[in-house]
């Protein structure tokens, strides 16, 4: 069978890397889309300097426009990832997703929490999926002894990485959103 047809907790190796390649790929396509939607988003301004430059060849008739090329910012991507028990099987295909995130845009951020959070970029950009993925599991980064506290997380990923975010950053936020009835972090959200 298939590893798409096997719920999360009954992946094998080969299932997981089978998984990975999928997910590869996926992000590979989200990539190839990005370039083909900016192509064809538009209008393009006049440049009206070059314009003028290119007019003094013709005696001031301008004959072609210059066209200014549009400046596309890369887009800035936050991933929020819980790795707490409730989740741990299912966080090994989330970080997964947060690991590749990277080769989306080289300004992917990415972060891990359960009660505490902490900033897992440095850590996928020095390692591969598998090291990082192991470290951050066996409790290296955060600790997993908690239980999930989306408030607290939140508050703590505002206060400490909320000046980084601004209209062009995308937030992604991966998890069971299980509180533990504790604060959910809305506020902190909104």
């Amino acid at each position: 069978a298939s590893a798409f047809a096997k719920a999360l907790t009954e992946l094998s190796e080969d299932d997981v890397d089978e998984v990975r390649r999928a997910l590869r790929e996926f992000v590979h396509r989200l990539e190839g889309g990005q370039r083909s939607r900016a192509k064809s988003r538009g209008v393009r301004a006049v440049d009206l300097r070059r314009t003028m430059q290119l007019s003094k060849r013709t005696g001031g008739v301008p004959l072609k426009l210059a066209m200014r090329s549009r400046k596309r910012e890369k887009p800035r991507l936050f991933v929020v990832c819980d790795v707490s028990d409730s989740v741990r099987r299912v966080s090994l295909f989330l970080l997964e997703i947060s690991y590749l995130a990277r080769e989306i845009s080289a300004a992917t951020r990415t972060f891990a929490f359960v009660s505490e959070v902490a900033e897992t970029t440095d850590l996928f950009r020095e390692r591969t999926s598998r090291q990082a993925i192991a470290e951050i599991h066996q409790g290296r980064v955060v600790p997993l002894s908690h239980n999930s506290n989306y408030g607290r997380a939140f508050d703590t990923f505002l206060e400490r990485f909320g000046a980084s975010l601004d209209r062009h950053t995308t937030l992604v936020i991966l998890g069971d959103g299980r509180t533990n009835y504790a604060a959910d972090g809305s506020s902190a959200l909104a």
